[in-house]
């Protein structure tokens, strides 16, 4: 089996109980989700009277199957007229869709539910549309790393719409120009002024310097670390002499 991600439907699970199953009386698997809930979906016999199996599916309401990323556990259950219990477990690890983990507030300040709607309305934002959603997360989390950790800008306490927006304008920009950004940083790290057919200079002095656009710089104009002052209260010596 490959990889299985949250919220795949139609996913095989399937149990290899060891003996022989076909004449039971009734096939369940159970599961425990990494939060520890537990619950049992009825199975079917395989082809082989040895193997169970159930077909991951969505329910009313949109309910998943799979709804959690983390290890899962997963043990047949058998009832047959000689004997009735448990089988031993198996693991699978279910990933989460992005290809990591969004966590709103550690590695990201918007949601992938929520950059998508802001790009519903985002003229321009054909390539974050037509990308799978792995691209998308990678991207996200790259431009929360760039925007939280550069000494560019003061990042408030509270997750701000402005915030979220910059995120997602930094994610659609290094979709759109993080290979050639990574092409002409690499050429200024070998010490390259100008290079290609139609001549391109580069500033020396700019080798090292992260491109932020110009619509992002926009949104995080309120957390630019020089617009951030400090007020200090000033103690006055009473008895000085004003003249």
């Amino acid at each position: 089996m490959g990889k299985v991600y949250k919220n795949d439907v139609g996913t095989k699970i399937t149990i290899d109980t060891g003996q022989d199953v076909s004449g039971a009386n009734s096939v369940k698997i159970k599961y425990i989700k990494p939060d520890g809930t537990t619950g049992l979906w009825d199975a079917i016999v395989d082809t082989d009277d040895q193997s169970i199996y159930y077909l991951t599916q969505v329910n009313s309401g949109d309910i998943y199957d799979l709804d959690q990323v983390g290890v899962w556990m997963f043990y047949p259950v058998i009832d047959m007229d000689t004997w009735d219990g448990h089988g031993e477990s198996v693991e699978i690890t279910v990933y989460d869709i992005a290809g990591v983990t969004i966590t709103v507030g550690t590695n990201s300040w918007i949601s992938l539910a929520d950059a998508n709607d802001y790009f519903m309305t985002r003229v321009g934002a054909n390539t974050w549309n037509e990308s799978n959603p792995i691209e998308k997360g990678q991207a996200l989390v790259h431009a929360f790393n760039i925007l939280s950790n550069c000494d560019l800008f003061v990042i408030p306490a509270e997750i701000t719409g402005n915030l979220k927006n910059a995120q997602c304008e930094m994610a659609l920009f290094i979709m759109n120009y993080q290979t050639d950004v990574d092409a002409r940083k690499g050429l200024q790290a070998q010490g390259v002024v100008s290079a290609g057919i139609v001549g391109e200079n580069y500033d020396k002095d700019l080798a090292g310097v992260i491109p932020i656009p110009p619509i992002v710089k926009n949104l995080m104009s309120s957390y630019e670390a020089g617009s951030h002052l400090e007020v200090v209260e000033a103690e006055r010596d009473d008895e000085e002499d004003i003249t």
